[in-house]
Parts: structure tokens; C-alpha cells; sequence
């Protein structure tokens, strides 16, 4: 076994100069944040190391059979989105095409609704779109404070099947319907790019707690 006296013998030039060099060197100093923290109940202060994290909410994302989304988001509330809940699926062609919609949990409710109220239809009253008094339904299934109604969009289309989309009904005449079936929920008509701001008071929230927002095509 070599002796330490030895080892500068035994190794090259170069180790021993950095051995040198590192025996000079010493750690730096660690240095602990700290922060100060008074109790409105307490005059005395504590302190304490302070840790600083950064961590992202988390959001819950789910699939539901019945063809749509729910967000579940920090402070409880929850977002629906776009579930095919009420009107036909046959198109206008039940001979041809025809299809079951899945049952709406009965707990599961709506603080915002966001759905087309519109109908988009193609001759023969081939249904493109629901809306309408099928809006008026599906509001009637989740209770919402609010409707935001969808206007469908704006896209420049071509082709024959283009020229035979039609519309039926107006925001004006689902605002008739809706007072009738919900006197209470208010109609709010979006602006593209422009943040819609909702206000919801303890007794709304309590209410509708099991979904925050809906949307249906």
C-alpha cells in the first residue's frame, strides 16, 4: 500500500498542481433566505427558512360518453363543453341515419351555458346545427345563470352544399323562449376578442356547484 508521503511521487505533474490548487479553495458560504411572518393575533415575530415554489394549477380534463368535455378547474367550478345533450341525431333522415344521445347525469349542472341557438339546416330539414327551442331544452337540463349564445361562426364557404345551409330563428327570438322557460337566466351576447365578465353572488355558486360552463352543438 502506498504511503501518502508517496502519492506526489507515484502521480503526473498535472494532478498534483490541481490538487494544489484545490486544497486553496474553500466552499462559499451558504446563505438561508428568511421571512418574516406576524400573526394579526400574535405581536411576536417568527422567523422562518423561506421555501419559493412555483407550481402550475392543475386542471382536470375528462371525456364524457355523451360526446363532450368537462374541465374541472381550481375554486371548484367546472366547464362543460359541447355536449350533443338534446334535439335529433338523425340529420331529417331517420330512414337513413339515426342515433341515441346519452343520458345528463342529474347532478351534473351549469353555471354558464354556451350553445348554439341558431339552427343550421339543410333542405328537406336536414339539421346541421341544433338550436333554438333545442337550446331552450338543454338549458332547461342544466339551469344555468347565464346563456352565451354561439352564432355558428363566420367562414367564407363554397360548393353546392354551401348555397343550401339555411337558418332558422334569431338571438332575439331564443330570448323570447328562454324567458319563458327561465325567467331568471340572462342571455349575454359575446363579442369576438372582447372577454365576457360574469358575476355570480354565494347563493348562485352554491346552487349551480357542479359545473361552471356548457357548451352544445
Amino acid at each position: 500500500m502506498a504511503m501518502p508521503g508517496l502519492l506526489p511521487k507515484l502521480l503526473p505533474p498535472s494532478i498534483i498542481s490541481q490538487r494544489r490548487w484545490l486544497s486553496h479553495r474553500r466552499p462559499p458560504p451558504v446563505h438561508h433566505a428568511t421571512t418574516r411572518i406576524r400573526s394579526s393575533s400574535d405581536s411576536s415575530t417568527t422567523t422562518t427558512p423561506a421555501t419559493t415554489t412555483t407550481s402550475p394549477a392543475a386542471v382536470k380534463l375528462t371525456y364524457l360518453e355523451f360526446n363532450g368535455w368537462l374541465w374541472e378547474l381550481p375554486g371548484g367550478f367546472r366547464v362543460l363543453v359541447d355536449p350533443i345533450l338534446v334535439g335529433n341525431l338523425d340529420f331529417g333522415i331517420p330512414w337513413l341515419f339515426d342515433a341515441a344521445k346519452k343520458t345528463l347525469p342529474k347532478a351534473l349542472r351549469a353555471d354558464v351555458l354556451i350553445t348554439p341557438v341558431v339552427k343550421q339546416l339543410l333542405p328537406a330539414d336536414f339539421t346541421l346545427v341544433s338550436g333554438q327551442e333545442d337550446a331552450v331544452e338543454l338549458a332547461r337540463l342544466l339551469r344555468p345563470t347565464y346563456v352565451v349564445p354561439m352564432s355558428n361562426g363566420e367562414f367564407d364557404a363554397k360548393g353546392i352544399l354551401a348555397a343550401l345551409v339555411s337558418t332558422r330563428g334569431t338571438i332575439q327570438a331564443f330570448r323570447a323562449m328562454l324567458a319563458d322557460a327561465l325567467p331568471d337566466a340572462k342571455v349575454v351576447e359575446p363579442t369576438p376578442g372582447v372577454p365576457l365578465h360574469l358575476r355570480f353572488d354565494d347563493n348562485d355558486n352554491n346552487n349551480n356547484s357542479s359545473t361552471s360552463s356548457s357548451s352544445s352543438s
